[in-house]
């Protein structure tokens, strides 16, 4: 047996509408990097 576990996913909604907290808050534990949330969620 073989799992693998990857961050992200498709989700749903506008990216935009995330809340910015839990994008930092991705971008602390490693799971997005601060250069990928400017560009698709607009935090910085």
């Amino acid at each position: 047996m073989l799992r693998v576990e990857m961050a992200g996913a498709g989700g749903y909604g506008l990216a935009e509408e995330r809340d910015p907290e839990a994008i930092r808050a991705d971008i602390a534990q490693g799971k997005v990097t601060a250069a990928h949330a400017r560009e698709v969620y607009g935090v910085e």
